[in-house]
């Protein structure tokens, strides 16, 4: 299965649009970064953090947290792929606080 094969699941998920603060752990170093776009499987994501493509982070936001791999990483932006699913009520709570 190629890359593009391999995100095709992923592309498929209705994707919100956000600006959430969150925190990424990367091993033992926390770091503030934002929540561009939301997804049940992922998150687009803006932040100072230097990542390459597979590394384990933590995505903490809205009072949840997911274990989750960089999919990719561009200029301050990157691609967060979720271990787990999001649940709808996680989902939620990140759009309803980007509203207020």
């Amino acid at each position: 299965m190629d890359d593009a094969t391999d995100r095709a699941p992923i592309r498929a998920q209705a994707r919100l649009k956000v600006f959430q603060p969150a925190e990424l752990q990367v091993g033992d170093t926390a770091t503030r970064v934002h929540v561009l776009d939301l997804s049940a499987l992922g998150a687009l994501m803006h932040g100072r953090v230097d990542l390459d493509p597979g590394k384990q982070v933590t995505l903490r936001c809205c009072g949840w947290s997911r274990s989750a791999s960089i999919a990719w990483a561009a200029s301050g932006r990157f691609g967060l792929r979720f271990k787990q699913a999001l649940t709808a009520a996680q989902i939620a709570s990140a759009t309803f606080r980007s509203e207020s």
